[in-house]
């Protein structure tokens, strides 16, 4: 028999004792919200520090790179902090994306020869490339070696010893390198030439062209926009000159410069459009005079209608030859019997008297004319000897 008494079951008996304490013991109550807000604040610092301790251990892992790996008795030391940092939720921290992005390729430049006037421009497209390839050219060693490549002749063998050693000091310093190389090939009287050419450049094609030359010469003399106004505007031509004061000098340098390629531009179109209209002028006057005796050689009774025009006509045409006829023409003078030269009735083209005079013959033949019509000077009359008479003919008397 159970404890319990006779006729109750063990089952009952254990439920009617677990609601028995459960009525006994009190009920929990729901935290309020300014409980639960601090508990999220409490939570936020923690996390906050544990994000300042993990920041300041990254920045000492990184500081320690390539340095010998700690004693025992710091890494005892890091594992009492570690286990000192209270545990908190995973907390994901975004990490900085490496570059992706690929180099674009770029041309090199021309070989370097020596040539002093070329040695700035050669380092200046260097300097671009390394610019635009920050992943290829990441490190001196790098730069220098492509420098190199670059190089060609003299340069080139001076270069030799950095190329091949690989401990070579300049070889691990572009700056360095670069220096040195300056000093063998480096221009020192650029200054005094772009000086010269500065005062001595004048407009003498396009506006464009004279500010561009302008600009390149100035560029390493640091002048300020006053003085390049000043000598700027010295050098433009009249007419560019004359058209920036009346519309009031432009300033500063930029303006000025774009407003003389303006004036220039304008004047150059307007002296192209007053070349064209006399060129027109030609061609419409050609064409009306083409016009004109396209119609007079399409009246065919022109000289038979206008006796007087045919007469001065004829006048005329006995200094110099007459076109040819139509054939419209030709059939109204055969139907009418006119001459076929100046168009008068009664005569003929033979007995023309317009007709021009024959061109006179050239020096040649009329000397060999002249000398052909001279006229045989007379026989002299001489006594003819006898065959039968005497010795002495020359005392027989002339015959009569």
């Amino acid at each position: 028999m159970s404890a319990n008494g006779p006729g109750t079951r063990p089952g009952r008996g254990r439920a009617a004792a677990t609601a028995a304490t459960a009525s006994e013991q009190p009920v929990e109550q729901s935290p309020s919200p300014v409980e639960t807000q601090d508990q999220h604040t409490v939570l936020l610092n923690t996390i906050l520090a544990t994000l300042t301790r993990v920041n300041e251990r990254l920045d000492a892992l990184e500081n320690g790179r390539g340095v010998t790996p700690v004693d025992s008795e710091a890494s005892e030391e890091s594992s009492v902090e570690q286990a000192d940092i209270p545990t908190v939720p995973a907390v994901t921290i975004p990490r900085a994306t490496p570059n992706l992005l690929r180099d674009p390729k770029m041309p090199p430049p021309e070989p370097f020869s020596g040539k002093i006037s070329e040695f700035k421009n050669f380092m200046v497209q260097c300097t671009l490339i390394f610019s635009v390839c920050p992943n290829t050219y990441c490190t001196d060693e790098r730069r220098v070696l492509f420098v190199i490549s670059r190089l060609k002749d003299e340069p080139l063998t001076w270069a030799n010893e950095i190329a091949i050693d690989p401990a070579h000091p300049l070889r691990h310093d572009y700056d360095l390198f670069k220096q040195q190389l300056t000093n063998i090939y480096g221009d020192r009287a650029f200054k005094a030439k772009s000086e010269d050419q500065l005062l001595s450049i004048r407009q003498t094609g396009s506006a464009a062209s004279y500010a561009q030359k302008f600009q390149s010469y100035a560029a390493p003399l640091n002048l300020n926009d006053d003085a390049k106004c000043l000598m700027f505007f010295g050098g433009l031509k009249n007419e560019i000159q004359k058209a920036c004061t009346m519309a009031g000098r432009a300033f500063p340098f930029y303006a000025l410069v774009d407003q003389a390629i303006t004036f220039d531009q304008l004047s150059y179109q307007h002296s192209k459009q007053e070349k064209r209209e006399p060129n027109s002028r030609e061609s419409n006057g050609k064409k009306q005079r083409h016009s004109d005796n396209a119609s007079t050689k399409d009246s065919p009774s022109t000289s038979s209608s206008n006796p007087k025009s045919t007469s001065s006509g004829n006048n005329n045409s006995s200094s110099q030859p007459r076109g040819p006829l139509t054939q419209a023409e030709k059939d109204h003078r055969a139907k009418h019997k006119l001459c076929m030269y100046c168009g008068k009735p009664g005569h003929t083209v033979q007995d023309c008297s317009a007709v021009p005079n024959s061109p006179k013959p050239s020096d040649s033949s009329s000397g060999s004319a002249s000398v052909s019509n001279l006229r045989s000077p007379p026989a002299l009359m001489y006594p003819v000897p006898l065959t039968s008479g005497s010795e002495n003919w020359q005392s027989q008397p002339p015959r009569t």
